[in-house]
């Protein structure tokens, strides 16, 4: 394959950004009933947003382009973040944009303001201390990742930071991003705070919404994706937009290297290997310790494309036998019972397997981490 020049190389991770979020908002598609809602909360007095969902929704592009005109404080969370770790992160920033007022000594480790002189190493920083240092005006704050913090008194302190601005300080706004299913997961309980949170939750995307990815990427790039190859692209990703640039952007760029404006079902096919060696590391082992390349693995392999097929979330184990027998039918091997089934399944939630699947209290099984399912998906077509 031919490499591309630099020009087309942007052009092409401008149309599709698999690997970092969209800042751009004309680069985003898709989700304009959640960006509407995002956008009116931020011009509401007192009302913070907790957008939540799956690995791969889009969560944290939302915010970027729901924000990119407010200028807004960004911070990460890490699984040992403290509270005072947060403030001092946003204090930082601050300072940073507006070193007249905030005023940081990097030798002390203290930020003064007037009269005010903050050590920002304390443990006991308080949220009274960190509002009095906020700049007077609207000021936007974006805290990413929130579900990696462990500490759940971290995540109520915060959400109570964020009731206290409410009252006292209505137009400073917090944006929380997590991966839940629920705000009140997010929140870790904290619910007497969820007047104060409007909440944006990211299903995964319906077909219009992922085609539009598609066609935004021929705009950008001016190709035109063959109709065949958009829709096995749709399928395959499992309706993420994280898969759609995923696949996209290696599709594409075969295309491109051969000079063509039109992408073809060759293209697609090769960058389906491609992007599956592209994926997160974590679930190509993953995969892999759960699959052994040995024959008596067959059923191992099968249960989980069985898994990954359809599009409930959740599978019993009568389903998953007849597609596990479907697929052996198209292999041209022998059915299996649903007793071989049950006990293969059983070593597939074991730590050995990498608990690839989980099982729920009713007897259903799905995939631990959900980008799995498309992996899966990913892994099966490029075969």
């Amino acid at each position: 394959m031919a490499p591309l020049n630099a020009e087309i190389l942007g052009k092409l991770h401008a149309a599709f950004r698999p690997h970092a979020p969209i800042d751009n908002p004309d680069d985003f598609q898709g989700r304009e009933s959640e960006r509407e809602r995002v956008e009116t909360a931020l011009i509401t007095p007192g009302l913070h947003v907790v957008i939540f969902g799956e690995r791969g929704a889009g969560k944290t592009s939302l915010a970027n382009v729901a924000t990119s005109k407010k200028n807004p404080i960004k911070v990460f969370c890490e699984r040992g973040s403290s509270f005072s770790a947060l403030c001092r992160s946003v204090l930082l920033k601050l300072s940073v944009n507006d070193p007249a007022r905030l005023i940081y000594d990097a030798r002390t480790q203290t930020i003064r303001s007037g009269g005010i002189n903050l050590d920002l190493n304390s443990p006991t920083l308080s949220a009274d201390d960190f509002r009095t240092l906020l700049p007077s005006g609207p000021t936007f704050i974006v805290v990413d990742e929130i579900d990696r913090i462990e500490n759940i008194e971290v995540v109520h302190r915060l959400a109570e930071l964020c009731k206290n601005l409410s009252t006292n300080r209505p137009d400073i706004k917090f944006v929380l991003i997590g991966v839940a299913s629920t705000a009140d997961e997010i929140l870790r309980g904290h619910t007497s705070n969820v007047r104060n949170f409007r909440q944006i939750a990211l299903e995964r995307m319906t077909e219009a919404e992922l085609s539009k990815i598609i066609a935004h990427g021929e705009l950008v790039l001016g190709l035109q994706f063959d109709g065949i190859v958009k829709k096995r692209l749709v399928q395959v990703s499992d309706r993420l937009p994280y898969y759609v640039h995923l696949i996209a952007v290696s599709t594409a760029e075969r295309a491109l290297a051969r000079g063509s404006q039109r992408v073809e079902v060759t293209d697609f096919e090769l960058g389906l290997k491609a992007a599956a060696r592209d994926c997160d590391a974590e679930l190509s082992t993953t995969y892999e310790a759960a699959i052994p390349s040995v024959r008596e693995s067959e059923i191992y392999r099968r249960i989980v494309w069985a898994v990954a097929e359809g599009d409930a979330r959740v599978s019993p184990t009568a389903a998953i036998t007849a597609k596990v027998n479907a697929i052996a039918k198209g292999e041209e091997d022998e059915p299996v019972t649903a007793q071989a089934v049950g006990a293969a399944l059983k070593k597939l939630i074991k730590p050995e397997r990498k608990q690839i699947l989980t099982k729920e209290q009713n007897g259903l099984y799905r995939f631990s981490n959900p980008l799995m399912r498309g992996y899966v998906r990913l892994v099966r077509e490029s075969r």
